[in-house]
């Protein structure tokens, strides 16, 4: 059970921690990727933490089968 993100225990917090740390590579110059696949993206922080990961310069495939919050168009 240590290496599963269980919600509410890990899930929000270790999420947010992998987002920084690809982020970190991003602006290191190192290859930085993140691939999710979710039902749904509505959480602000985490979706602040995408964005910080994207404008570092990593790579975000998303694939979200609900509602989605990400602001369209932003850098």
């Amino acid at each position: 059970l240590r290496a599963l993100l269980q919600a509410p225990f890990t899930l929000h917090r270790r999420t947010g921690q992998m987002i920084d740390r690809v982020a970190e590579a991003a602006r290191a110059g190192r290859p930085a990727r993140i691939v999710a696949k979710i039902n749904a993206l509505t959480d602000e922080a985490l979706i602040d933490k995408l964005m910080r990961a994207s404008r570092a310069g990593a790579d975000i495939d998303l694939i979200v089968r609900g509602a989605c919050m990400l602001p369209p168009g932003v850098p």
